[in-house]
């Protein structure tokens, strides 16, 4: 069985192959039926944007929203193989981020925190760029900025500009500049937003886009018992999975130390949102999924105990085959 793992350590190109194949079983009953919601991406204002251009397009939505995931999982592999953040098994935590945002049928379909995270993630690039920039302000700024993009699809990603400040002291780098390149970074695309609609004489439309720049869900969508029994096996994995790199020695590098406490952070920023949302806001879990993505990752890669690490493996993926698959779930249910 310690095959299975192995087959995803190799250098190959797995990750270009297993994208169109993985998107195909996910989304292709969406994509024969594509229907948006009233409410999806009606609220802020980049989502809202997309709705009055391709509202009567759904199908071009779904498609926009599998470029943003792609992407998002390529940047993930660009990121483990640009830092060398892993000796093998660079092909997992892309394809881990992809098995995981298509594991959840209540994910599947456009969804504007889908085009947040990926904002999201480049604002985190932006972060781990601070770190290696010296004395630079620029980075600081575009994270603000990319931050902003990101609530301007998605209110509660404002919350993650706390992840940015976090970096500043993480890195050593908080000064009044970072501060106010920060929040002037992320007021940008706000403040555009509003000179958009005081031109379109909107301004009662950009006073609710500032009302919803708080924790709040417009996706009234729940987990169903089998959904939530295998987010929790999700969830023990995870545990798992930190308290492996939490664990002396297992950290070497201090720009590892620096990545993986950011990636925490977001963790545990999501966490809260879903905390305060739930049993909704489940849309969050596509922001979650890009930290989880990375440190379960980590440690199916370097896991040592083989038999472990397949059958964490194999238990996953089995899960998925349950969730995705309508015709067991009636037999269980039977």
């Amino acid at each position: 069985m310690a095959i299975v793992l192995d087959i995803f350590k190799t250098k190959r190109p797995i990750l270009l192959i297993l994208l169109p194949i993985m998107f195909v079983l996910y989304w292709w009953n969406w994509l024969q039926n594509p229907i948006i919601s009233s409410n999806d991406g009606s609220v802020m204002p980049f989502a809202n944007l997309l709705i009055h251009y391709l509202g009567e397009k759904p199908l071009a939505l779904g498609i926009i929203s599998i470029l943003a995931i792609s992407i998002s999982s390529l940047i993930i592999y660009y990121i483990i193989d640009h830092y060398r953040l892993l000796k093998e098994g660079i092909n997992i935590p892309s394809l881990l981020y992809i098995l995981f945002t298509g594991s959840f049928s209540i994910l599947i379909g456009y969804n504007p925190v889908i085009l947040a995270s990926l904002f999201l993630l480049l604002a985190f690039i932006r972060l781990i760029h601070a770190y290696e920039s010296g004395f630079k302000v620029a980075p600081f700024f575009d994270g603000g900025f990319l931050v902003g993009i990101a609530a301007g699809f998605y209110g509660a990603s404002v919350y993650f500009v706390i992840l940015m400040f976090i970096g500043m002291i993480s890195v050593g780098r908080i000064g009044i500049r970072e501060i106010l390149a920060t929040i002037s970074g992320f007021v940008l695309p706000i403040l555009f937003i509003g000179v958009y609609y005081f031109y379109y004489d909107q301004m009662d439309t950009y006073y609710s886009f500032l009302s919803n720049l708080n924790i709040q869900s417009v996706f009234h969508n729940t987990l169903s018992v089998y959904q939530l029994f295998y987010l929790g096996f999700l969830c023990l994995l995870t545990l798992v999975s930190i308290f492996s790199l939490l664990m002396r020695n297992r950290l070497k590098e201090i720009f590892e130390i620096k990545f993986y406490s950011g990636l925490l952070w977001m963790l545990l920023i999501s966490v809260i949102i879903i905390g305060i949302l739930f049993p909704y806001g489940m849309e969050i879990l596509y922001i979650s999924f890009i930290p989880v993505s990375f440190i379960v990752g980590r440690y199916f890669s370097v896991q040592r105990h083989k038999f472990i690490g397949d059958l964490f493996f194999i238990l996953m993926i089995v899960g998925v085959i349950i969730l995705q698959s309508p015709k067991i779930l009636d037999l269980i249910n039977l």
